[in-house]
């Protein structure tokens, strides 16, 4: 299901919720660069991850307001702040997860109140991936759309 409505983002927020809550990052895959998160007990089996390929930022805590475009944010400026700032996250756990409205800019808080923000906004390419690899026989994905658009996959009855 691609849409871009407000009921697509409480839905896909719901569904990482279920797959992040509670979760510690846990690796980092190079190239297009990849959060890995624990899989807990209880959850889907798989390893949850996050695709970062738009910019995106820690913040210490939810700012007012967000950056509109990626222009606007200002994160890491090399491949080595980035690690670093990724890394910084290990030990943290996933407390909440939102997908905004009307731009679907990922925000994942953890238990420091710090926030991982990643910009859900490209004409041409896809901003952002969440979902679950290694899962058997469910699809767990949601993808940041170009033109502010969200596609949604969970298993039936979820």
């Amino acid at each position: 299901m691609v849409t871009g409505n407000p009921t697509d983002a409480t839905e896909a927020t719901r569904v990482l919720r279920h797959l992040l809550v509670g979760e510690q990052p846990s690796g980092l895959r190079f190239g297009l660069t990849q959060i890995l998160f624990q899989s807990r007990p209880g959850k889907p089996k798989g390893e949850p991850y996050v695709n970062l390929a738009s910019a995106w930022c820690v913040f210490p805590s939810l700012p007012d307001s967000l950056p509109e475009t990626e222009s606007d944010v200002s994160g890491p400026s090399s491949d080595e702040e980035e690690y670093e700032c990724i890394i910084s996250l290990r030990h943290k756990t996933v407390v909440d997860v939102k997908v905004c409205h009307p731009v679907p800019h990922l925000l994942i808080t953890f238990d420091d109140n710090s926030v991982l923000y990643v910009n859900g906004h490209n004409e041409q390419y896809e901003p952002w991936q969440a979902g679950q690899s290694f899962s058997e026989n469910e699809t767990w994905l949601v993808v940041a759309c170009p033109g502010d658009s969200l596609a949604i996959w969970a298993p039936d009855g979820f």
